[in-house]
C-alpha cells in the first residue's frame, strides 16, 4: 500500500497561537526564531504542550522539542509559539493493532 504523506504549504492552515489549549493537550506549534529549530528555517514545526511541568498555573509557558545543532541531539526548544494544529488522530488500525 502506498504511502501519501500531505505537506501543508500555506500558513493559513495553522491556527492562532492564543487559541490552542493550555492544558497539558500535545499539539502541533509553529515556532518563530530560537537557537534550537528542528528545522533549518525561520519557520519550523514542533510538537509540544503548555504547562507540562505542573499545569499552566505552576508552569505557565510552552515545551516544546528542539535540535541542537552542535550536541546533534533534541533539546527542549526556543523561539516563539506563532501558530498551531490539532495532532492528527491515530487509530489502531493504522498502527496494525486489531483487525
Amino acid at each position: 500500500m502506498e504511502q501519501k504523506y500531505v505537506r501543508h504549504s500555506s500558513l493559513d492552515a495553522w491556527l492562532p497561537i492564543a487559541t490552542a489549549p493550555r492544558d497539558g493537550t500535545s499539539i502541533l506549534l509553529l515556532i518563530e526564531g530560537g537557537e534550537l529549530p528542528l528545522q533549518d528555517d525561520s519557520l519550523s514545526v514542533s510538537i509540544g504542550a503548555y504547562g507540562v511541568h505542573g499545569g499552566p498555573e505552576e508552569d505557565p509557558t510552552w515545551d516544546f522539542a528542539g535540535w541542537s545543532w552542535h550536541q546533534d541531539c533534541y533539546c527542549r526548544g526556543d523561539g516563539k509559539p506563532a501558530g498551531w494544529m490539532p495532532l492528527p488522530p491515530v487509530t489502531a488500525g493504522q498502527l496494525g493493532i486489531g483487525s
